[in-house]
C-alpha cells in the first residue's frame, strides 16, 4: 500500500494532487520546483520538504509523481536517482515508455480535469486514468487512485491520448470561445455575465441528452442569413474565421 509520496512539480496539477494525497492521509515527503519559492507555499500546506534540485527529492517515498510539462518529463526521468519507489507521470499525452530503461516499476496517473491553483475542487469527482508497467504496480497505483477519486479507469497510452484530444475540444477550445464572447461583448459595452445562465443551461443539458441532440443555433438550422449578419458584427478577422469554420462543421454535421 502506498503511504508516502514525493512530487516533482508545483504547478496546477501538482498542487491539487498534493492536496488530495495529503487529505487522503498520504505523507508528502518532498516537493520539487527549480525555483524554491514556487513550491515552498505548497510544501507548507502539505507538511512536505521543498527542494530545488531533483537529486534532493526524497526517494524513500513509496511513489514519486512527476507532474511537469510534457516535454520535460523525459529529462526529469533521466535525472532521477531511484531504485525502489514506483514512478508515475500525470500526462495524458506522454507514453508510459518514457520510463523504459529507467524503471520497471512505473506507470501513469492521469487526472482528467482543468486545474487552477486558486480554485478548490472536489477531487473525489475527478476521473483518474491509470496505466502501469505490470499487474502488481497497477494494483498499487489503482488502490491509491481509489483513495483519491470515485472515478478510476484503466487506460493505456493510446486511450489517454484520445481522451486528451477530446478534452482539448471540450475544455480548452470551449473556454477560448468564452474569451472571444467576452471580447465581443466588451467592445459593445455589454457584460459577459449576461451569458452565464446560457452557459449553465448548455452544460446542464448534456447531463441528460447527447451533445448532438442538444445542439441549437443558426448553423444547426443552416440559417445563412443570420450567420452572414453575425459575420458583419464581428470585427476581428480571426474571430470571423473561427465563426465560419465552426458554423461549417455544425452545418455539415446536421445535413
Amino acid at each position: 500500500m502506498i503511504k508516502s509520496a514525493s512530487i516533482i512539480g508545483s504547478g496546477n496539477v501538482a498542487t491539487h494532487l498534493a492536496k488530495a494525497l495529503f487529505n487522503a492521509g498520504v505523507e508528502i515527503k518532498s516537493i520539487y520546483s527549480p525555483t524554491l519559492a514556487n513550491c515552498r507555499g505548497l510544501a507548507d500546506k502539505v507538511s512536505a520538504k521543498p527542494v530545488e534540485n531533483i537529486a534532493d527529492i526524497d526517494s524513500s517515498a513509496d511513489i514519486i509523481i512527476i507532474s511537469v510539462k510534457d516535454d520535460a518529463i523525459h529529462n526529469v526521468v533521466e535525472e532521477l536517482n531511484n531504485d525502489k519507489a514506483i514512478i508515475v507521470h500525470t500526462s495524458g499525452g506522454v507514453n508510459i515508455d518514457v520510463f523504459e530503461g529507467y524503471s520497471d516499476r512505473c506507470g501513469v496517473l492521469y487526472p482528467l480535469q482543468t486545474f487552477s491553483k486558486d480554485r478548490e475542487i472536489d477531487f473525489s469527482r475527478v476521473p483518474l486514468f491509470v496505466e502501469a508497467s505490470n499487474k502488481n504496480v497497477y494494483a498499487e497505483i489503482e488502490d491509491l487512485a481509489k483513495r483519491l477519486s470515485n472515478y478510476v479507469v484503466e487506460a493505456n497510452s493510446e486511450k489517454r491520448k484520445t481522451l486528451h484530444v477530446a478534452a482539448v475540444f471540450a475544455c480548452n477550445f470551449v473556454n477560448h470561445c468564452y474569451d472571444i464572447s467576452e471580447q465581443i461583448l466588451k467592445e459593445n459595452g455589454l457584460s459577459f455575465s449576461a451569458l452565464l445562465p446560457l452557459i449553465e443551461e448548455t452544460t446542464n443539458k448534456i447531463y441528460e441528452i447527447s451533445p448532438y441532440d442538444a445542439q441549437t443555433g443558426p448553423a444547426r438550422r443552416n440559417d445563412v442569413t443570420v450567420m452572414n449578419n453575425h459575420l458583419k458584427k464581428i470585427k476581428n478577422q480571426t474571430f470571423k474565421d473561427i465563426y465560419t469554420l465552426l458554423s461549417k462543421s455544425i452545418t455539415e454535421r446536421y445535413k
